[in-house]
């Protein structure tokens, strides 16, 4: 045991020998001079004096954030060759039009694309289209961590941080309603502010969150969101709630109910409207405290014949419990009886509206009786001998 331990010391007092001539020439001084003449100059130059060389500190970025960027890079270069393109498009689009590429327009864009490929396609997402390449494209959602790779959501980890987020933010207003307080002023701001709106779908929310929603998650965020609503102390988050609701229909008041005015001759309520159906046009006017009066054209119903367009003219009537009631008069131009019919229940839908209540406006809406009929024939395509009908193919 003591031999062992003798030659232990003996071994470290000849190693120390030999390392002591290098570890003794370095002092702290010299240490610090070394590694700025490494890092920062040649030691036969001399530093500005405005450069502090002991602190001199080199940023690092995290690989996520590296990536992150590249990728960020490579999206805008992508866009930017994109919009190039869009913009050279526009420019031969307007050539061939005849018009000026600097007035060229996106809805002139529009309107040239489907004068030189016309489609017969219902679907409008199956269209051929010419869009700035900011709505083709997706956009991405922003770095969600610093330079270090430290995320900013403190509900990162569950992969769609925005989402959990507005749960979240439900949640905690809930909870606060037991002690918030509604005033005379919450309440005077409006209860009804509900009406009239809808939940945002599933794409819009997906747009808004920049974030893929499925649509286990969009029923969730329904539910939640109604449970917020239908709290008797919602009025106090109103601005939250409307945040994520959207109109039915946008100018819904302001396009398609028109004025009501008074009779020059009897001074009773009375609104004018119009109506289209394929290339048939109407205008009606209905006036109240009538004796059921019923013209079009200057011949009642004759230029209705079937009963299938009788209950297209009799439908808005019936609905708002006004037929017999009311004195109807109108025109109409166009080919076709039942385009004619649809044209003219469109315009008398509208002005039934003008007279009534917002709640039975409403339930006129829901009941399709306020919406447009975009349908139209197809056109035949060339080489075929319809719309869809293909000529008979033989072998031989």
């Amino acid at each position: 045991m003591a031999a062992s331990i003798r030659r232990a010391l003996t071994a470290a007092h000849h190693s120390r020998k030999l390392i002591s001539p290098y570890l003794e020439p370095f002092s702290h001084a010299k240490c610090l001079q070394h590694l700025n003449t490494r890092t920062c100059t040649t030691s036969n130059q001399k530093l500005p004096a405005t450069e502090d060389t002991t602190h001199h500190r080199v940023l690092r970025i995290s690989k996520a954030m590296q990536d992150y960027l590249e990728k960020a890079r490579a999206h805008e270069n992508m866009l930017a060759e994109h919009k190039e393109e869009f913009e050279m498009g526009r420019r031969y689009l307007a050539n061939m039009m005849g018009a000026d590429p600097e007035t060229f327009t996106q809805e002139h864009i529009d309107e040239a694309i489907s004068y030189l490929l016309p489609s017969g396609l219902f679907s409008k997402k199956a269209r051929p289209i010419m869009k700035p390449p900011e709505e083709i494209f997706p956009p991405r959602k922003a770095a969600e961590f610093d330079a270090s790779g430290r995320p900013h959501h403190f509900l990162f980890y569950t992969g769609l941080p925005n989402y959990y987020d507005i749960l979240h933010a439900i949640a905690t207003k809930l909870a606060s309603f037991s002690i918030r307080i509604v005033t005379d002023k919450d309440y005077a701001s409006g209860t009804d502010f509900l009406s009239g709106t809808e939940w945002l779908g599933r794409e819009q929310l997906e747009a808004l969150l920049v974030e893929k929603v499925t649509e286990e998650n969009y029923e969730e965020f329904v539910v939640l969101m109604d449970k917020l609503a239908g709290h008797p102390k919602a009025v106090l988050e109103k601005d939250f709630i409307m945040r994520y609701r959207k109109p039915i229909a946008s100018g819904f008041r302001k396009v398609l109910i028109p004025d009501v005015v008074a009779a020059p001759d009897t001074g009773h309520r009375q609104a004018s409207a119009e109506g289209s159906r394929k290339t048939s046009k109407a205008e009606v006017t209905v006036r109240e405290k009538g004796t059921g009066l019923f013209d079009i054209n200057g011949r009642g119903l004759e230029d209705f014949p079937e009963l299938g367009q009788r209950e297209q003219l009799m439908s808005p009537l019936v609905f708002v419990n006004k037929l017999g009631r009311v004195d109807v008069e109108g025109s109409v131009t166009g080919i076709g009886g039942n385009a004619n019919a649809g044209a003219v229940r469109l315009a008398l839908s509208r002005a039934l509206a003008a007279l009534e209540e917002t709640d039975v406006q409403e339930q006129m809406r829901q009941a399709g009786l306020l919406t447009i009929d975009p349908r139209r024939k197809e056109r035949q395509k060339p080489g075929q001998r319809g719309a869809r009908a293909k000529k008979t193919w033989k072998k031989r």
